[in-house]
Parts: C-alpha cells; sequence; structure tokens
C-alpha cells in the first residue's frame, strides 16, 4: 500500500458575466474621434449596477466610468488605466452607482483631468 500526494491541475474555471435584466438600458456614445462606448444599466433597489465597453480611449489614460443624474449628480461607478492593447481592443468595466434607476440620464467616460472621451444619453 501507500500513500499519493499532490495536487491536480485543471484549467481556471471562468465566470460568465451574468445576463442584464429585462428592464436594463442599453447606452451608447462616443465622442471623441475612434472612442466608443456600450453600457448597459441594470437597475436594482435605489441604485443601478453598469457594465460598460469602452473602446479607443488612449493608452495610459486614468479613466472614471460616471453615471450623471436628473439633477446634475454625478457618481463615480468606476476606474481603470488604459493598457497598451485597451485603447485597440477595448475594456469592459463592471460598476455599481448610487443613483435610482429612473434617474439615470447619461453614462460618461471621462478622464482625471475631466475631459470626456465618452458619453451615452438615456
Amino acid at each position: 500500500g501507500g500513500v499519493a500526494i499532490g495536487r491536480t491541475t485543471a484549467p481556471p474555471v471562468v465566470a460568465a458575466a451574468p445576463a442584464p435584466s429585462a428592464d436594463a438600458m442599453v447606452l451608447t456614445g462616443g465622442g471623441d474621434p475612434g472612442v466608443s462606448m456600450t453600457a448597459t444599466v441594470s437597475p436594482a433597489a435605489g441604485w443601478v449596477r453598469l457594465r460598460a465597453t469602452v473602446v479607443g480611449v488612449p493608452a495610459g489614460e486614468r479613466c472614471r466610468l460616471v453615471v450623471v443624474a436628473a439633477d446634475g449628480r454625478r457618481e463615480v461607478a468606476g476606474s481603470w488605466l488604459v493598457s497598451p492593447t485597451g485603447w485597440r481592443d477595448g475594456v469592459t468595466l463592471d460598476g455599481s452607482a448610487l443613483v435610482a434607476p429612473d434617474q439615470v440620464t447619461a453614462v460618461v467616460v471621462e478622464n482625471e483631468a475631466g475631459h470626456e472621451f465618452a458619453v451615452a444619453q438615456t
């Protein structure tokens, strides 16, 4: 008899993103030449979840995903640094914002200096 000790390796499990709810809004927009964004805004209890894909923002930019409310309030839903390939291949970001679903008027991609690369309005 004997004992076998070791580990089994398997490929990592990649969880698929949940499908957007039936009452989700899909917004598309652009701004600067070559920049585009698609944002899915899903309602929650008094706030929203977001999944945004952004293409064309220059590498090295420090970006924020911002949700704009009807009263002009701006809530940051996430931030990222555009990678050397992110400008070309795009970046997908998940986030959330404390804005009531019926108060969302826009989703904006901007840098730390406030330059808006893309805007998607409701």
